[in-house]
């Protein structure tokens, strides 16, 4: 629902603007530090005129006392936005200096936040949860609420990147009772905007329907309070929220409705990372309308405008989007120069680390070249003794540097095969779907001929539209929460009862489990071994065919079983069917990668029953929680 890199980038600029100088009763007695001066350096500050805010923030300087801490505070303030962490430490120091052990209701603060936000602009995420810690202590003491507030917001921001949902809604909601209690409109506004892109995010990393509900409950509070502070930042992302809410409930209508007064209310310029979110989602949202032209031309405007601002991660995702739209329309060529532009800029994206891991290599041993020639020029007396020694030095250096670039371009080309690979699997599973819809599509039909129930029919039609959802999902997935392919899978076999009435009856239980909703497994991994059984092996027999699918744990290891009543493979021996064969080496290779990927033991088989009546199918895969899938 909610892209990370553009979800990060929005908390950072919240960060950065909503910070400091708003109506905050201030104790220095400088005559110079008022509104006007305020309204003045956030002019400045806000069209990024840093130059121009840093020779205001002179004039309180060149004063004495807590004007001159506040200035100092200002000028740092300025640095943060092009990360320069060194001369951000270095006026900070200035102004902690300045104030010694007093208290004050702008500097004190802010020499935690600023220390906080270079913590976390080093990646030291612990030591900017602690500055974060002691503001919220330090300012409830001193009753500086708006301040704690605003230490509410970043330490939720501190461990959102650390992936703890639950301490980062603590906060914002914590944050966000106090905004309520000094009935600040702007603040509230900021809190419950960050509540519900932050349940977003949790949604979109783990799929976990309780977060979506949250949601829909937040969505009202957080455009209440920005439509009271007359905020359209946040009245903006309050509507983004619930397009994104409305295209995960399948309403694309409303989304597109929503969308479309997110891009009328968007500023001129300032919101450009909005506006390329805005015109991706309307592509998708008229994709699913089914107005192709339209959702074409809003994607290529995304793409143009994504391109123009350097949105390497968005011309990825867009390209790709671009690729699936052109292929699943027949137009191969576009279908393969979209695909051919999202992985160059993939790879650009890996060869950028890769390169600046090499460069470094590089340095390394030109340093080491250096302080030999200085050790040489230092002793020319035994010039004779140690030109030995630089040579056996130089030789082994030498030795050592090709064997790392060896080892690097080995790792290099291996990974290249294991994401040809593994971008082989994911054509070759986008393939089985034709096959699968048109199985649906007729079990629909034959439904709709014997039946004459509209209800009925409409409720099988959006049983049919989720699972040709999640199943091109899956195409790009690798996996899913067992609970989420249990719900697959009843929708699925729903479907193949209205096309084979009275033919077969399933059973599913993952009672062995603990937790089904937290452990994960490949995505359709299950499904052709289902089908399977019904196309083949119930084909013929004169009773009723029986499905069952049973999930339980071995030690660290998921067992899926699948068993029929069918004919079993004895009575497929002269059935030579293409689709199987693909399908049961697709699953075999995608096993492999698995084993490869987590270096386990995953592996699966296809037997008659014991009692010579049907088949049964046994998977066994590495158990993973969404944290580890996250991770990796």
């Amino acid at each position: 629902m909610f892209n990370q890199f553009q979800l990060k980038g929005l908390l950072l600029l919240l960060l950065v603007c909503s910070s400091l100088l708003t109506k905050a009763q201030h104790d220095c007695s400088c005559a110079s530090y008022n509104k006007s001066f305020r309204d003045q350096y956030e002019a400045l500050f806000s069209m990024r005129k840093l130059d121009s805010a840093r020779l205001l923030s002179n004039t309180l300087i060149k004063q004495k006392g807590c004007c001159e801490a506040a200035g100092n505070i200002l000028v740092a303030n300025t640095f943060l936005i092009d990360k320069q962490f060194d001369s951000i430490g270095k006026f900070v120091d200035r102004a902690e200096k300045l104030i010694g052990n007093n208290y004050d209701t702008l500097v004190s603060p802010e020499i935690l936040r600023l220390r906080g936000a270079v913590a976390a602009g080093k990646a030291d995420l612990d030591k900017a949860a602690s500055y974060y810690a002691e503001g919220i202590e330090q300012s409830k003491k001193h009753q500086n609420l708006k301040y704690a507030a605003r230490f509410c917001n970043e330490l939720s921001h501190t461990y959102g990147s650390m992936n703890k949902p639950e301490p980062s809604l603590k906060f914002l909601k914590e944050g966000a009772a106090i905004a309520e209690q000094i009935k600040d409109d702007k603040l509230c506004a900021m809190l419950y905007a960050n509540i519900l892109a932050t349940y977003g995010m949790f949604h979109e990393n783990t799929h976990n329907k309780a977060y979506l509900d949250s949601m829909e409950m937040y969505a009202p509070i957080s455009i209440k309070y920005a439509q009271l502070s007359k905020d359209p930042y946040y009245i903006v992302r309050g509507y983004t929220s619930l397009g994104g809410i409305a295209i995960e409930k399948g309403d694309y209508k409303t989304a597109l409705a929503y969308n479309d007064t997110v891009m009328a209310m968007l500023p001129p310029a300032g919101a450009e990372q909005l506006q390329i979110s805005a015109q991706y989602r309307r592509g998708q949202c008229l994709l699913q309308l089914g107005r192709v032209e339209e959702a074409l031309a809003s994607l290529h405007a995304a793409l143009g405008n994504a391109k123009k601002f350097k949105s390497q991660g968005i011309v990825s995702l867009i390209n790709q989007q671009l690729y699936f739209t052109y292929r699943d329309l027949g137009k191969s060529d576009s279908a393969l120069y979209y695909y051919e532009q999202h992985v160059a800029v993939r790879d650009s994206l890996v060869n950028i680390e890769n390169t600046s891991a090499l460069t470094e290599l590089e340095q390394k041993y030109d340093k080491v070249q250096n302080e030999k020639k200085i050790s040489e020029l230092s002793k020319e007396k035994q010039i004779s003794t140690l030109q030995i020694r630089i040579l056996a030095a130089g030789i082994l250096v030498t030795l050592l540097v090709s064997l790392s670039i060896f080892l690097y371009y080995r790792q290099k080309t291996l990974n290249n095969k294991k994401l040809i690979l593994e971008t082989e699997q994911r054509l070759n599973r986008a393939r089985m779907n034709p096959h699968f819809f048109f199985n649906a599509l007729a079990s629909l039909q034959g439904f709709a001929l014997r039946e004459n129930d509209g209800k009925a029919l409409a409720s099988n039609l959006s049983k049919f539209s989720h699972i040709m959802r999640e199943t091109l999902e899956s195409t790009y997935k690798d996996y899913v929460t067992i609970q989420q392919e249990i719900d697959f899978l009843y929708e699925y076999l729903t479907l193949q009862q209205i096309r084979f009435p009275q033919a077969f009856k399933f059973v599913m239980s993952a009672d062995a489990l603990s937790e089904p909703d937290s452990l994960l497994i490949p995505s359709m991994i299950i499904q052709p071994f289902v089908e399977n059984s019904i196309e083949h092996g119930f084909r013929g027999i004169d009773y009723v065919g029986e499905i069952t699918i049973l999930f339980d744990e071995d030690g660290d290891n998921i067992v899926v079983s699948i068993l029929d009543n069918g004919k079993g493979l004895a009575g497929e021996k002269e059935i030579t069917n293409e689709h199987i064969s693909r399908a049961s080496q697709i699953i075999r290779d995608r096993i492999y990668l698995l084993n490869l990927k987590l270096k386990t033991n995953a592996s699966f088989q296809i037997a008659n029953q014991r009692d010579g009546k049907g088949v049964q199918v046994v998977i066994r895969l590495p158990k993973i929680t969404e944290d580890e899938s996250l991770n990796n």
